[in-house]
């Protein structure tokens, strides 16, 4: 036991210092003597992408707020969480350049990341299109992911039964602004039955792998598409979409449980 313990403290000083040199990293609890798990939050940066990110790499992560709010109430983090790496292999075993996560026989290969945040996710995320308020709004609706975390509310102007102005506000991961971004691009313009049908459609999208995506009908919103092979990120992405269904209707909140 006793070398077990000195391995994991070797590891865990090796980790802390790899990690030290990551610009934006805040490590959550630097006790000297402690077990070997790293809770730590990077800046700008939600938990759930970094965690999807290393996931792809074959690295054990916990992401979100777990089961420990008042601790991080009590570190000053915003209530989407840390990420938290249980210390398990070996500190100088050097691990084969650009090996995945391990899958056994028949399980569908993960699309790639690049699929994932492709150029468009990235940019919307980074800049998103009518993240404003619409003080006079006809139709509004809060929407919260407790998974995650997001919280966002849509905005939806109306002339008769068209769509003439949408817009949301919040906070969230990447692929929940994206998507919300894109959400409010795509139905600005569109009468409610058409974007009712374009919810049922991204809704298909998002959970189905059998629906045949037609890009062209799409456009940027086809970027979304790989997000059912993430499970634990499909309600991020279809929050907004729930959020604007629920305000079409005149519900006042919606949520992903």
């Amino acid at each position: 036991m006793e070398r077990i313990a000195a391995a994991e403290h070797a590891l865990l000083v090796y980790a802390n210092e790899q990690l030290a040199t990551v610009p934006g990293l805040r490590f959550v609890g630097t006790a000297p003597e402690k077990a070997a798990v790293v809770s730590f939050t990077i800046d700008r940066v939600h938990p759930h992408d970094l965690g999807t990110i290393l996931d792809h790499e074959g690295v054990a992560i916990r992401t979100g707020h777990h089961c420990a709010m008042p601790v991080m109430d009590f570190f000053g983090l915003a209530r989407d969480g840390a990420c938290v790496i249980r210390l398990l292999q070996h500190a100088c075993r050097d691990r084969p350049a650009g090996r995945g996560p391990a899958h056994g026989a028949g399980d569908a290969q993960l699309m790639d990341l690049k699929d994932l945040y492709r150029d468009v996710i990235v940019d919307h995320n980074r800049h998103p299109r009518n993240f404003r308020e619409i003080t006079d709004a006809d139709r509004r609706a809060d929407g919260f992911n407790p998974l995650c975390g997001d919280k966002l509310t849509v905005f939806v102007k109306l002339d008769a039964d068209r769509i003439s102005d949408v817009s949301f506000h919040g906070s969230g991961c990447a692929i929940s602004i994206a998507s919300a971004s894109l959400l409010t691009e795509s139905v600005k313009g569109k009468t409610i039955p058409e974007a009712e049908g374009l919810f049922l459609q991204m809704h298909q999208l998002l959970t189905r792998d059998d629906v045949d995506i037609d890009v062209a009908s799409l456009g940027k919103l086809a970027a979304l598409s790989g997000v059912h092979e993430f499970p634990a990120r499909v309600k991020c992405a279809s929050l907004c979409w729930h959020t604007l269904d629920a305000a079409l209707h005149q519900q006042e909140q919606v949520s992903t449980e």
